[in-house]
Parts: C-alpha cells; sequence; structure tokens
C-alpha cells in the first residue's frame, strides 16, 4: 500500500481525483495500466476506499464530451479485476464493506438491470448523459460483464462458496441462453470453477459435467432451438472449463491434467480440420480457435516449464497456420503458450497460490486482440504479468567435488490430502520440484549419493533458499561409485564387479580399477607398485594378494587412511 506509488497512480485515474481538480488529458491505455497498478499495489488488502471507487468504475457511463467512448470495454475489465486483485480471496469476510454489497452490485453489472444511482465524490461528474452513446437507465452489459465476473471469481477465489457458484452457473432454458454471449459462458464458468476450486477433477467427465443438463440430452424437435447458439455454448464452456483446469493445476506437470486437456484439443482440431462441415459452420472459425488457444494456454500453465513435446508440436502446428482468419490474436496466444512451455528456460514454473492465478486471470484473458493495436476489449500491456506467477522450481544436484552438475535419484514425499494419502515418488533430477506446500520431505536417495534429507513440514525456508538461488544442492559421490551419466545402469561400480564373481571380493579386485574410484595420486601409486605382480616380485605373491586387499578395504569403505596403519601391522 506504498504512498508515493499510489498518488502517482492516482493522477492517471479521474475517479480517484478530487470531483474539483482539473481535468488532465490522461490516454486512455495509461488509465487501464493504472487502474490495474491500484489493484497490484494493493493487492489482497481489502482496501475500503479503493473497493468502493473501482466497483462504481466497473459501470462507468459514457461522459458528456465523448470522454471515456472508446474502448470502455477494456477500462471496465481493468476496474474488475483490480477490484479482484484489492479483495482477493476475501469471499464473505470482507471487513466493513457489507455496507458497499460488494457481490450483489456485481452480480447486477453480470447480468443487467436497472442502474443505481452514483454514489460518492463522482455524482457530479455523471450528471448530464452523453452526446454520442444512448444506453438508458439500464446497465450495459456487454461492457460490465466481463470485468463482474472476473471480480466475483478473484474475490470468492478457492472459497468453495456454492451459493456464489450458483450465481455463475449458465442457464438452463434455451430462451435465457439466447440472451448471453458465449464468450461470457466461458467466464462464467471459469469463475465458478476457480471459486469451487475442490471440486476440479483432472479428467474429462469433470469437464463436460459443466455442460447444462438441457445440451447433454436429446432435443424436442418442436422446441425452437437455434443450433449455433448450442454449439457455441457449449464449446464455450468446455474451454472455460479447461483454463480452470489449468489454473488449478498450473505448473504441477499432473499427467491426468494433460492428457485431459489433449484429448479436447486433438478434438476441437478435428472439428477444425473439417472446415467446410456444419461444426464449422455453426460455430464460426473465430469461435473454435478462441476456444482451441484457450485449451493450448492450458496446457501450456499444466506443462510450465516442462517444454513438454506435444504441447511443442501444437503450438509448431498452429505457428505454420497463416491466413484466413488466422489473426494477431491466435498468434500471440500460441506464442504465449510456448513461452510458458519453456518458462524461464526450463528453470521456472507457475505458482498456484492466489496471487499468482490472479496474474494468470490478468495475462490470460480470453479475449484476444484483433490486431497489434487493438485495446478495446483488454489491455494488451498486461499479457506481460504472467511473470509475476512465475517461480524457480528447479533443483539441480552438482557434485561437491567436481562441481559440475549431475544426475541424482530424489525422494519426493507429498503431505495427505483430501484427494490422496501420503505418496512417495522418484524423480531423478535435475527436475522441476512439485509446490513445495504439498511436500513433506526430499530426500537424496543411496546407494551413489550419500542420502540427505530436507524435512519440509517442519520449514519451507532452507530449500526456498535454494531454489532462489540456481537451485543448486550439493551432494556427495560415495567411493566406488560412479555417476549416473558414466554409468546409468550401476554395472561398473566396485562392488558390483564383485558381485558377479561366485568367489570373494577380493580376489576379483583389479587393482587397475582403483583409478574409477579415486583419484589420490598416494593410493593410485601404491596400487601401481605394491599390488601389481612384475618380475622381481614373484616370490612375495601372498603379500600383494595382502596389499591389494587393504587398498580394497580402505577405498570401498572410504577410509584411505588406514592404510598406513594396515602396513604398519603387517610389517
Amino acid at each position: 500500500m506504498d504512498m508515493s506509488i499510489t498518488r502517482l497512480l492516482s493522477i492517471h485515474i479521474p475517479a480517484l481525483l478530487p470531483p474539483t481538480s482539473t481535468e488532465l488529458d490522461v490516454p486512455h491505455n495509461v488509465q487501464v495500466a493504472a487502474v490495474i497498478g491500484i489493484g497490484l499495489v494493493y493487492q489482497g488488502t481489502g482496501h475500503r476506499h479503493n473497493a468502493e471507487v473501482l466497483l462504481s468504475e466497473i459501470g462507468r457511463p459514457p461522459g458528456p464530451e465523448m470522454e471515456y467512448c472508446t474502448d470502455r470495454e477494456s477500462y471496465s475489465l481493468a476496474a474488475g479485476l483490480a477490484l479482484g486483485m484489492v479483495c482477493l480471496g476475501h469471499g464473505s469476510n470482507l471487513i466493513g464493506m457489507t455496507d458497499l454489497n460488494v457481490p450483489e452490485q456485481l452480480y447486477q453489472y453480470m447480468v443487467g438491470g436497472h442502474r443505481r444511482a452514483q454514489a460518492g465524490a463522482n455524482r457530479e461528474r455523471h450528471k448530464s448523459p452523453s452526446y454520442q452513446i444512448k444506453e438508458g437507465d439500464t446497465i450495459n452489459v456487454d461492457v460490465t460483464c466481463p470485468g463482474a465476473t472476473l471480480a466475483l471469481a478473484m474475490i470468492y477465489l478457492k472459497t468453495n462458496n456454492r451459493s456464489i457458484a450458483d450465481w455463475l452457473k449458465p442457464p438452463d432454458t434455451w430462451f435465457l441462453l439466447d440472451f448471453i454471449k458465449p464468450e461470457f459462458l466461458l467466464l462464467r464458468t471459469l469463475a465458478r470453477c476457480i471459486i469451487m476450486w475442490d471440486e476440479i477433477l483432472p479428467n474429462t467427465e469433470w469437464v463436460k459435467s459443466n455442460i447444462p443438463q438441457i445440451m447433454r440430452g436429446n432435443f424436442d424437435p418442436s422446441e425452437d432451438i437455434n443450433m449455433d447458439t448450442m454449439a457455441q455454448a457449449q464449446d464455450y464452456i468446455t474451454a472455460g472449463a479447461c483454463m480452470a483446469l489449468g489454473l488449478r493445476f498450473a505448473g504441477s506437470a499432473n499427467s491426468d491434467a494433460f492428457d485431459c486437456l489433449y484429448e479436447f484439443a486433438r478434438t476441437f482440431m478435428k472439428m477444425m480440420s473439417f472446415a467446410g462441415t456444419a461444426a464449422v459452420g455453426a460455430m464460426g472459425y473465430y469461435n473454435l480457435q478462441t476456444c482451441l488457444s484457450m485449451i493450448l494456454l492450458a496446457m501450456s500453465m499444466v506443462m510450465a516449464g516442462t517444454g513438454n513435446l506435444k504441447v511443442l508440436q501444437l503450438c509448431r502446428f498452429f505457428h505454420k497456420r497463416t491466413g484466413g482468419e488466422m489473426n494477431y490474436g491466435f498468434h500471440m496466444a500460441h506464442h504465449m503458450a510456448l513461452g510458458l512451455l519453456f518458462l524461464g528456460g526450463g528453470r521456472y514454473t507457475l505458482s498456484s497460490s492466489n496471487s499468482a492465478i490472479a496474474a494468470l486471470l490478468c495475462a490470460l484473458y480470453p479475449h484476444f486482440p484483433a490486431h497489434s493495436t487493438d485495446n478495446r476489449y483488454h489491455l494488451q500491456a498486461l499479457r506481460h504479468l504472467a511473470v509475476l506467477a512465475a517461480e524457480p522450481r528447479l533443483l539441480v544436484p552438482v557434485d561437491v567435488d567436481s562441481l559440475k552438475p549431475c544426475y541424482a535419484l530424489l525422494e519426493v514425499t507429498y503431505k495427505a490430502t483430501k484427494w490422496y494419502n501420503q505418496t512417495t515418488v522418484e524423480l531423478m533430477a535435475p527436475t522441476l520440484l512439485p509446490e513445495l506446500h504439498l511436500l513433506k520431505q526430499v530426500t537424496v536417495k543411496g546407494p551413489r549419493y550419500w542420502e540427505l534429507t530436507l524435512d519440509l513440514s517442519k520449514e519451507t525456508q532452507h530449500l526456498k533458499s535454494i531454489l532462489m538461488r540456481d537451485g543448486v544442492l550439493y551432494v556427495k559421490l560415495r567411493a566406488g561409485q560412479l555417476p549416473y551419466k558414466d554409468d546409468p545402469q550401476g554395472w561398473k561400480s566396485l562392488l558390483a564387479t564383485t558381485a558377479n564373481h561366485r568367489n570373494s571380493g577380493v580376489t576379483a579386485f583389479r587393482p587397475e580399477a582403483i583409478s574409477t574410484f579415486t583419484s589420490e595420486p598416494a593410493l593410485i601409486s601404491f596400487a601401481e607398485f605394491f599390488c601389481k605382480t612384475s618380475e622381481g616380485l614373484k616370490s612375495r605373491e601372498d603379500s600383494l594378494v595382502l596389499f591389494s586387499a587393504m587398498l580394497y578395504e580402505c577405498v570401498t569403505q572410504e577410509c584411505p587412511e588406514m592404510l598406513p596403519t594396515y602396513i604398519a601391522i603387517e610389517q
């Protein structure tokens, strides 16, 4: 809530200035950016005054002198997103805001109705109506709906508040469905799913369960059903649910979520490939492509930072598509997907904390610009906010002796949740770790490296600081073991060679092999001079065997300093 930044932003937002101040001619895009700025500076604080101003700004009417008449949608959306950030995840516990009726007012912005009288300092501004736009005394839902929907989604994020989620259900009669833009159905579905966070499941049944009952059954031919409306509504609702799935499993590389999204992407691509057919006719190329782009972005969110090949193939396929209705915005979506897929060169992945989800909602808003200067529905600069959701989670084991990165086997234990019991999985590091709050402990497994345990049930700060500093975790190789790179199967290690021969380990030990386990010059030359048979030492065969046995024991037990003692005893 830094004051100096707040002042700087307020100068660019007419609503935050006193009503008598001189009118500054602030470019529209700068106003939109400043509003989002207020949302970020006051994120999660539940600051009353800003929430009140932003709430009324969602429905800001057009002014008389042509001000606020162009690109109103992006301003209203920004006010909604900013309001959502200010009250992020507060749900119904908004302290001292009951008189503002935030959810009810947002609901009205979402479904329409009579405009309420402007309260507060801005009454004077909006006295005379616009000379350009005749809106009457009802709310213009086409302008206010997206902002209000996402504001509700962010205020009630992860609260599992069923009563609010039911407001966002798609209508269940054909008559009412005709009144909602399919694009708004996508937003409502997305909002409803992220409010009911714990109900999201990574399978196709869950995604299809979001489609209302009337679209799933058989159709009565006597009803006057507009098939175009139905096809568009179905596809946009599917895309909204896929988007929610992407947010829920962002950065987790969850294979079930990925398979589910991949299946939907394939379904939509099949519909696209029959270009002249009924599907594209009813849906329209633009709608299909929008849904497909959203599903691709959802897949990239799930696989963020992994560079998954299947997603890369899809990105490449769309990248080559030009011409037709494949416009600038769709290419932008596909390239954003590619960016998320290789986030930070594979060192970063996405977090699913509240603030990260707020940033992703701003960045991946599901309406793409028609050309490079189109900021009408969404300010393009906000696409960069995805970096606020990125966090470093790459763990790189580094051999402490050679200071080179190496492979190491990790054992990662997940805490028990209501979806699964405590489970342990093996990962080959370097790897992206799951989100730390899900984990109980991370262990470097033997037998090649000395074991090392990071217990996360007590505190995660230590591992967090390791990840922040390039994720370097120092590991030490055990004696007689080779790193995975030189010996992937573990067959060349000292102990393995002895196991192959039935006899004792000593006789099978070849002194020449010593150099693979130690680099100490003293031990290597000891092996060279005292353990090899040469002409002069024929008579002392038994001593050689003894020396070999000493050397073998000292090296495998990692105790080379015992060698002189053994020799002294022998002498």
